[in-house]
């Protein structure tokens, strides 16, 4: 089973082809979350979360990739909830 796990990793990564000069902007965001869709379709145990769910008003977001603490109490109530259905 572990071989298996690595042979799928490693088609992930064949397909994942990240460009050498990928820099974080918002349409490189938007990019990455295209892949990871795209990905995630091969893999039945894989769910993607998304995070404007969790957001209750603008201020939530410090900035692109950073949230206040709040936000990260309702994720991690939404994936513990989750984990057990």
């Amino acid at each position: 089973m572990e071989s298996q796990s690595r042979h799928q990793n490693q088609r992930v990564f064949r397909t994942l082809q990240v460009p050498k000069n990928f820099e974080w902007t918002r349409a490189r965001h938007s990019q990455l979350n295209e892949w990871q869709a795209e990905i995630a379709q091969e893999f039945p145990n894989v769910v993607l979360v998304n995070v404007d769910e969790f957001m209750s008003r603008p201020e939530d977001a410090v900035s692109s990739t950073h949230f206040v603490r709040d936000f990260y109490r309702q994720v991690g109530l939404h994936l513990c909830s989750a984990a057990l259905e």
